[in-house]
């Protein structure tokens, strides 16, 4: 994962090599179709997959990048092009488990993904989303209602919550959309529940009082009786 600072300046795909701000991220088997890349084996990086399209930005015009891996968390992405770019490169990639994030965001952690679109384009888009999946086993294993699924993005040091929308479900995927404000960092988590500890009167509290409340009455008895003696003598 990259940090703040970085931004992709460029992405070279040659000789199966994939680099991003002149660094290597992948170095393996690329499959190439036509202007999109899929990377399927990532074992030397913390890079699960990672799929890069080749897109023409045209100012006013809606681009939609459609995801052809199917195991990717990600079905696609869609924003406005405000500016004629020309070609550009969207880079999607889904992390590992293990992608030593300096601090997790709160919740069960389902799937964590970036999306980078290369520098020169990247503040030239509006009204960007992304469509994503989760899993029905893993909410089910987790005991988790697709309602409390969170999509959580890195902006400026920290995680913000992102509203999303259940859009459908099939027997084993439940698809969201989310209107991002950018496209960066992302980790789809659950909702963390906070629990109200509040002491509440037992009834031994109450056992105690009555058992007080009788023991004063036959103190008062008892003294009445004295009084009345006293009074008679």
């Amino acid at each position: 994962m990259y940090s703040d600072d970085d931004i992709i300046t460029s992405v070279n795909t040659d000789d199966d090599i994939i680099t991003a701000n002149n660094s290597t991220v992948y170095d393996g088997n690329v499959v190439s179709s036509d202007d999109d890349i899929v990377i399927t084996d990532s074992s030397q990086t913390n890079i699960q997959y990672i799929e890069t399209t080749q897109i023409n930005m045209d100012n006013s015009q809606t681009v939609t990048v459609d995801v052809k891996n199917d195991n990717s968390v990600v079905n696609n992405i869609y924003f406005e092009s405000t500016k004629d770019s020309g070609k550009a490169k969207v880079v999607i990639e889904d992390l590992k488990d293990d992608t030593g994030l300096v601090e997790k965001p709160s919740g069960d952690v389902y799937k964590s993904f970036n999306i980078w679109i290369d520098s020169d384009n990247v503040n030239n888009i509006e009204n960007a989303a992304v469509d994503f999946k989760v899993e029905k086993t893993w909410l089910k294993a987790n005991g988790i209602d697709e309602s409390s699924i969170v999509l959580n993005m890195y902006d400026n040091g920290k995680w913000v919550k992102v509203p999303i929308t259940i859009t459908g479900q099939d027997s084993t995927y439940v698809y969201f959309t989310a209107k991002v404000s950018e496209y960066s960092t992302f980790a789809i988590t659950s909702k963390t529940i906070t629990v109200n500890n509040t002491i509440t009167s037992t009834s031994s509290d109450n056992d105690t009082e009555e058992k007080s409340g009788i023991t004063r009455s036959e103190i008062i008895h008892i003294l009445e009786m004295i009084l009345a003696y006293l009074k008679g003598n």
